[in-house]
């Protein structure tokens, strides 16, 4: 009688856990580093990061969700969320990154230049294996050089991606791919000819 109740006590845990898992995860992908801060040169402390749009249309990422991880040895997804949330992140690192190459105005009022971001994706899809599971990361957005006074200078679409595979430690793989995929995109803007060419008509 004692070990029937002890296997029903253990049933009732096993099922109250199960009934008790989380469904969600929250991704927090966390400042990335770039070294000794550089000096802005001509165009310092000229930049704004003035606001971000939300355009992304799929419901498989809106909001803070990003899309759907399988953490480990589970067989059921689990919704992700980014903490902040993709369009606060995104703003934050490129303000960050600005900052760092001396380039980010004190405030909207005193910059040269405002950037004016538009994200169109920031999503996450992950295939499982029997060994290595695959997790496809993609970031993009646009951004729009503006003029103090409301006049448009051009815009650039930028995006970054990350292929992983990995058989354990999805959630950190992820956060990962995330920082890096964001990072990759801000070289190639303050390099491409439209950021040159606005750049050149607010000096």
């Amino acid at each position: 009688m004692g070990v029937s109740r002890a296997v029903l006590l253990l049933m009732a845990v096993v099922f109250l856990a199960a009934g008790c898992a989380p469904t969600s995860i929250t991704l927090q992908p966390g400042k990335t580093e770039w070294g000794a801060a550089q000096e802005g040169g001509g165009d310092a402390w000229s930049l704004w990061v003035a606001d971000v749009k939300d355009l992304r249309s799929t419901a498989a990422a809106e909001g803070a969700k990003v899309g759907l991880l399988y953490p480990n040895y589970q067989t059921e997804p689990q919704t992700a969320y980014l903490a902040p949330e993709p369009t606060r992140y995104v703003r934050d690192e490129l303000s960050r990154f600005l900052l760092h190459r001396g380039l980010e105005a004190s405030e909207g009022r005193r910059a040269k230049l405002h950037l004016r971001l538009e994200l169109t994706d920031f999503s996450l899809v992950e295939k499982p294996g029997a060994v290595m599971d695959e997790i496809r990361l993609r970031v993009e957005y646009t951004v729009r050089f503006v003029a103090p006074q409301g006049a448009e200078l051009g815009s650039l679409r930028l995006e970054g991606s990350r292929m992983i595979q990995t058989p354990i430690s999805t959630r950190r793989k992820a956060e990962e791919g995330f920082r890096d995929a964001v990072s990759d995109t801000f070289a190639p803007l303050l390099a491409s000819d439209v950021f040159v060419r606005a750049m050149n008509q607010v000096r």
